[in-house]
C-alpha cells in the first residue's frame, strides 16, 4: 500500500512539474509573442514618423490622367522618397480609364516630398521628363510651373472669381508726388524773414 501511495505521488509530482512547465512555455510564449507585437508596432510607427526635415518638389505641366502610380513609378528612384501628392488646382483629379472624357479645366499638379537632399537634386534633375505625352515641369516653388499664372487669372477673373472692391476702407493713394517748378511770383530771394511785411509771411515762400 505504501509502494502504490508512493508511486502515485511520484506521478502526481512529475504530472504537476509537467504542467507548470507548459504553463511557463506558454507564459514564455506568450511574452515573446507581445514582444514581436510591441517590435512590430514601434517599426510601423516609425515608418509612418514624419522625417525631421523635408524637402518638396513640385511638378506641373501634368496630363490629367496622369496617375500617382505613374508619379511613383518616375520619382521611386530618387533618394529617400517619402511621399507624392497629387493635388487639384482647377477641376477635379482624374482616375485613368479609356472612357474618361478630359477636360481643359482639369488642371493638377503634385508634391514630391523626399528626407534627402540629394533626392532632390535627382527629382530636379526629372525636369523635362515625359509622362503621357507631355514634358513635366519641376520646380522647387509653385511659382514656377505653368499652371500658376492660369489659376491665378481664373481665380480672379474667371467665372465665379473673387472680385476685388473698387471701394474699400482705404483709398488708393499715389506712391509718388511730383513738385512742380514754383511760378516766378511765388519765389522771394531774401535772407531775412523779419523784415518782411506780416502779410507776406502767409506766402508760399522758397528760399534760394
Amino acid at each position: 500500500m505504501r509502494i502504490i501511495n508512493h508511486r502515485l505521488a511520484c506521478c502526481m509530482k512529475k504530472s504537476l512539474a509537467h504542467v507548470n512547465n507548459s504553463h511557463d512555455a506558454m507564459r514564455k510564449s506568450s511574452r515573446i509573442l507581445d514582444a514581436k507585437k510591441a517590435a512590430d508596432k514601434r517599426k510601423v510607427i516609425e515608418k509612418r514618423k514624419r522625417p525631421s526635415e523635408l524637402f518638396c518638389a513640385y511638378v506641373g505641366n501634368i496630363h490629367p490622367l496622369t496617375t500617382i502610380e505613374d508619379l511613383v513609378d518616375l520619382f521611386e528612384p530618387c533618394e529617400g522618397l517619402y511621399e507624392i501628392r497629387l493635388r487639384i488646382a482647377q477641376g477635379s483629379v482624374l482616375r485613368a480609364t479609356e472612357h474618361t472624357v478630359v477636360d481643359e479645366l482639369d488642371v493638377q499638379y503634385a508634391t514630391v516630398a523626399l528626407s534627402a537632399w540629394n533626392g532632390l537634386v535627382q527629382t530636379m534633375a526629372m525636369n523635362g521628363t515625359t509622362v503621357r505625352g507631355r514634358r513635366l515641369v519641376v520646380g522647387l516653388t509653385s511659382a514656377v510651373l505653368p499652371e500658376t499664372d492660369r489659376i491665378i487669372y481664373e481665380h480672379y477673373h474667371g467665372e465665379g472669381s473673387l472680385r476685388r472692391k473698387k471701394h474699400g476702407p482705404l483709398r488708393p493713394e499715389p506712391t509718388e508726388i511730383i513738385i512742380g517748378r514754383p511760378r516766378r511770383r511765388d519765389v522771394i530771394a531774401c535772407n531775412d524773414l523779419s523784415r518782411l511785411p506780416r502779410t507776406l509771411l502767409n506766402l508760399p515762400i522758397t528760399i534760394m
